[in-house]
């Protein structure tokens, strides 16, 4: 399944346009960079509480998800180590994060993740912040590249480079999973006749 993202944010700029602004201060660069790190570590609590919930059910989801983790930990890590290099911030950024989108979505206390509509909502949620990741790293990605090639542009361009392609397989699995539970359901069975 591809991943699609929009072309305009609010209707008036896009991403890459966003981002060849937030490329060309340093400061507000630093300060995304520090936002992504901090969203792939709080993800990995984020998901260690879903693995939880699920109690070792559906086996290979938890494995998947388990994988998943490993990904966000070894994400923050790489962006952890970016900045402590360039000598930047490791603290909570102020501009809050989108994992606290993805509790909103998920609202674990509204569904059950062992019931299927619990699950598809914690996959679905997810997915979306999944998407979220890939624009955000794709558009840093292509204003870097379009920047001067200067020493720290490099390095952080090529740290969004390694983490790019696994965020896209995280979007893939959980496209991969939606589309088993939806062909079990009673809209995907009639969907097939």
């Amino acid at each position: 399944m591809a991943v699609t993202y929009p072309r305009k944010v609010l209707n008036s700029i896009s991403p890459r346009q966003v981002m060849t602004e937030v490329v060309g201060k340093r400061d507000l660069q630093m300060l995304f960079l520090n936002s992504y790190r901090f969203n792939e570590q709080r993800s990995c609590l984020e998901l260690t509480s879903l693995i939880e919930s699920l109690n070792g059910k559906p086996r290979e989801l938890v494995r998947d998800l388990a994988r998943h983790v490993s990904d966000e930990a070894r994400h923050a890590v790489w962006l952890t180590d970016l900045l402590y290099d360039l000598g930047e911030d490791l603290g909570t950024p102020e501009s809050g994060s989108y994992i606290d989108e993805l509790n909103r979505l998920l609202d674990m206390s509204g569904d059950d993740v062992q019931q299927e509509d619990g699950l598809i909502a914690a996959l679905a949620s997810i997915n979306a912040t999944e998407k979220r990741g890939c624009q955000a790293f794709s558009a840093h990605i292509t204003a870097l590249r379009e920047a001067p090639a200067t020493d720290e542009n490099i390095q952080i361009r090529e740290t969004l480079e390694k983490i790019l392609p696994e965020e896209a397989a995280h979007v893939s699995w959980g496209s991969r999973w939606l589309g088993r539970i939806a062909s079990r359901s009673a809209w995907g069975s009639r969907s097939r006749r």
